[in-house]
């Protein structure tokens, strides 16, 4: 059974294949694979509606799935196949996934009003969710009445969860309760399967409750910046190229977080720490172009407007590497750039650790 796992354009690629890389650690009946995302500019022929993706607040139902469509139909992904949508967009239900046959959205935020626990967990057991409740055909257009959706939480992959807070009953409790069980059985989805889904969740809860330990432990562990702008965690040094650690010293002076578009407004404080990091290797005309690039979008000379693809994701997955290099896989994901839901439904990108453990060398900075 293969399942195919890409994102919205706006949605982070680093946290897509991390969710793949988590989901594909247990081999078995389900073999899952990293799809290339569409850019904004093939989303927009999908529908004009993503002309303001980094913006947009909410879509209906009908709007993923026809999304959903088109890239099966592009991609040419066999009906018998799953395919599965990441994003950061709201759906109007306020739902963290959803499916229509096959087809499957997740939504990928907010998780950290949850947990504060990497995200990648959440979305992984929604994706195992949804190819559980779609091969047992679980009605979901009338899940009050719906037999095999628990309204009250009994640690079932099938609970509702009406409070999200909820879902990690289920994320701890990795189980199909014994109705679901027989549900399956019912609508021919086979042991093997069946064992399959419950090895993955099994395994997604341990990963989930180890990294909540380390992140206990851990949570106190300073991030200094030294007066040659060397980047050190606790007792460790993250060795960095100038650009990936530009920009993570940018955002950790800038501890609520920056969305997209006020990073863009905020590039010439960007280039100042790029200027600072290279000392005498600066030169002014490439490194504001780089600078530019992995801050907006777009540029704009006198009425001509040049449009790019943005190189921000390709840098902060550098400063995750990085961070993987010296710290490992868990600890790397509590210091790196994330993105963070805000109380508003907005989202900006942030080190979500407290400003207290930071500490920048005064000199660092000076000319």
């Amino acid at each position: 059974m293969n399942i195919h796992i890409t994102c919205t354009p706006e949605f982070s690629t680093d946290k897509l294949r991390e969710v793949v890389e988590l989901l594909a650690k247990i081999p078995g009946e389900m073999s899952f694979h990293y799809l290339e995302p569409f850019t904004v500019e093939q989303s927009l022929i999908i529908n004009d509606k993503f002309a303001n993706i980094n913006t947009l607040q909410s879509l209906e139902f009908e709007v993923f799935f026809r999304y959903l469509s088109a890239v099966r139909l592009l991609n040419r992904i066999a009906q018998e196949d799953f395919l599965i949508v990441i994003t950061s967009i709201q759906n109007c239900e306020e739902w963290f996934s959803a499916f229509n046959k096959k087809d499957v959205f997740v939504h990928g935020v907010e998780w950290d009003l949850i947990s504060n626990v990497d995200a990648k967990f959440g979305i992984a057991h929604q994706c195992v969710e949804n190819i559980f409740q779609s091969l047992i055909k679980l009605d979901i257009d009338n899940y009050e009445t719906e037999p095999n959706i628990h309204m009250k939480s009994i640690g079932c992959i099938n609970d509702f969860c009406d409070e999200k807070s909820e879902i990690l009953i289920k994320l701890k409790s990795a189980d199909i309760c014994d109705s679901c069980y027989n549900r399956a059985l019912k609508e021919g989805v086979s042991d093997n399967v069946i064992a399959h889904i419950l090895e993955i969740t099994e395994h997604i809860r341990k990963e989930f409750i180890t990294s909540k330990r380390i992140r206990r432990k851990h949570q106190s562990d300073v991030i200094r910046i030294d007066s040659d702008g060397n980047v050190i965690i606790g007792e460790r040094q993250v060795d960095m190229t100038e650009l990936p650690k530009t920009l993570y010293i940018f955002f950790l002076k800038n501890p609520d977080g920056i969305s997209r578009i006020d990073l863009c407004r905020r590039v010439e404080e960007v280039k100042q720490i790029y200027k600072v990091l290279k000392r005498d290797k600066f030169d002014s005309e490439s490194i504001s172009e780089s600078i530019t690039r992995m801050c907006c979008s777009k540029t704009k000379e006198g009425i001509k407007i040049e449009k790019f693809q943005s190189t921000l994701d390709k840098n902060k997955s550098m400063v995750k590497s990085a961070l993987k290099t010296e710290l490992g896989e868990i600890l790397s994901s509590l210091y790196a750039i994330n993105r963070v839901s805000l109380e508003d439904k907005t989202s900006v990108f942030k080190i979500n650790i407290s400003p207290d453990n930071v500490q920048i060398d005064p000199s660092f900075l000076e000319e």
